[in-house]
């Protein structure tokens, strides 16, 4: 269950939205068995964006997490179906800054601030399968607090010219924590994809690898080209 409340101030200077949801039915339209992980999770949002000028623009977002799922116990044992890794209580907060600037003529600068932290507490859990069963057993469980930050902060500069050359630069760094594990960590909710002046979108923190923004240092460069209205190159 989703529920969404909007609200957009009619100076058009800012916008704000809240949501919340919670599974209310198991419904997995891919005929597998759902993801015990999802299961019992209730989740607010809201976020909130200020447009100043097209040279500044805010955004906020907070978000609330909350795991009502089982609590397994050292030696239980559960149905493979149901294996859920990891119990977490958590609350996010960010901001983000974005604007367009036009340094010189000919010239067109975008660039991004993303600051965000993260706090609470989850459970770990590990297991062992039990040979010839369609069970596992719980054989560790560690609970920690989690508490950390990140930031993702970058520019792109487009040249009005044939092609449209566009080079990016950007650095983003989640952090590690006091013992490389309880640092920052993303809401779940993240894709990770975006596009800087091309057709197309991509992982912009590994197209191969895919990682989260965790215990990681990220630099990015990236040339592209509008080769024609419909498609763009990218190297990145």
């Amino acid at each position: 269950m989703v529920c969404i409340l909007d609200e957009f101030v009619t100076l058009g200077i800012a916008d704000y939205d809240i949501a919340f949801s919670e599974e209310v039915a198991d419904v997995v339209l891919s005929g597998g068995p759902e993801d015990a992980g999802d299961k019992d999770i209730f989740r607010v949002l809201g976020s909130g964006r200020w447009h100043f000028t097209s040279e500044f623009n805010l955004e906020a977002f907070a978000l609330i997490h909350r795991d009502h799922s089982s609590d397994y116990q050292i030696g239980q044992v559960v149905n493979e179906n149901d294996e859920d890794d990891e119990d977490a209580d958590l609350d996010w907060l960010g901001l983000r800054a974005t604007g367009d600037l036009d340094p010189w003529p000919g010239l067109e600068l975008h660039y991004w601030v993303d600051v965000g932290v993260v706090d609470g507490s989850e459970t770990v859990y590990d297991s062992d399968d039990i040979d010839g069963t369609d069970t596992i057993q719980i054989t560790e469980r560690e609970q920690r607090d989690r508490r950390g930050w990140a930031t993702d902060l970058g520019a792109s500069v487009a040249w009005d010219a044939w092609i449209e050359p566009t080079l990016s630069l950007g650095y983003a760094r989640g952090d590690a924590g006091d013992d490389d594990e309880a640092g920052f960590r993303q809401t779940g909710l993240n894709d990770n994809n975006d596009k800087f002046n091309g057709v197309d979108r991509f992982r912009y923190y590994g197209e191969l690898s895919r990682p989260d923004l965790s215990n990681l240092n990220i630099w990015i460069l990236a040339l592209g080209f509008q080769v024609a209205p419909d498609s763009s190159l990218e190297l990145i």
